[in-house]
């Protein structure tokens, strides 16, 4: 038997906060470039994503830059294949995750561009509209499984 099972839970107000100001801290980043685009959590966010990936890292942290575009990436996935923001807790800690209703299927957006450049990938090749189709037809699957 699990000693540590999985459970997954919905964010806590400052956890929402939290990521509220991951948001802004994008937008403030295009605002000094002088651009106007605001992210909205819609598919319109994946030219500006595709641009910040091929022009970062724009501090000491790559990491946790690339988390923070993974983070906006997952407001697109949320709202395009109709998946929530939870914390998914398991013996390895605790991670933002998106949830597929009260299902067994999660996505870690916040990893998924990290994971990526460790394993070589070339920021300039991720293709979010690709991995947008991905997790679509992923959850797809697993209702239909279901």
């Amino acid at each position: 038997m699990n000693a540590h099972p999985m459970k997954a839970r919905p964010l806590n107000d400052l956890e929402r906060e939290g990521m509220a100001a991951e948001r802004r801290w994008i937008d403030d980043l295009l605002a000094g470039f002088g651009s106007d685009v605001r992210l909205t959590g819609s598919t319109d966010d994946i030219p500006t994503l595709h641009t910040l990936l091929d022009r970062g890292p724009f501090t000491d942290d790559a990491t946790g830059e690339l988390e923070l575009l993974g983070g906006a990436f997952g407001d697109v996935l949320a709202n395009q294949v109709g998946l929530c923001w939870v914390v998914y807790e398991d013996e390895m800690g605790a991670d933002f995750a998106l949830q597929l209703g009260a299902r067994d299927f999660f996505v870690f957006p916040r990893d998924m561009l990290v994971k990526r450049i460790e394993a070589g990938e070339p920021a300039s090749e991720i293709d979010l509209h690709v991995m947008l189709d991905e997790v679509a037809r992923a959850a797809h699957a697993h209702v239909r499984e279901a």
